[in-house]
């Protein structure tokens, strides 16, 4: 009896342990809210979500100039933005994958994107 009891007692004691640390354990599919100190940081998160942004990234009198990895500029009017330039930048990078021509300039600064192919 007093086995039972005491494999019991231990049993209780471990499943406890387990349930605390799955408690405490954080989440890894929770996105943490991020505290963005000027417009630009935004800009640059939006573009980092298309494709890792480069650091030499430049602002010129509201002149968002970016470079994501495969080459592309992206420049954009942060002080003026357009609506839904995310959405269209998206398109524009979607169709391109499709079409297997990749843009080299996409200036997001007028109402319709002008878009820089490379040499063929």
């Amino acid at each position: 009896m007093k086995k039972i009891i005491i494999t019991s007692v231990f049993a209780i004691l471990i499943v406890s342990f387990v349930i605390g640390k799955l408690l405490t354990m954080p989440a890894k599919n929770v996105q943490k809210k991020i505290v963005l100190s000027n417009p630009t940081d935004l800009y640059l998160t939006k573009l980092s979500a298309l494709a890792p942004v480069l650091p030499n990234s430049d602002l010129q009198k509201g002149v968002l100039t970016a470079t994501l990895s495969p080459g592309l500029t992206i420049i954009l009017d942060i002080e003026n933005p357009k609506e839904n330039w995310e959405t269209t930048l998206q398109s524009i990078l979607n169709r391109s994958k499709i079409t297997g021509e990749s843009p080299k300039i996409i200036d997001m600064r007028f109402k319709s994107p002008i878009i820089t192919y490379g040499q063929k």
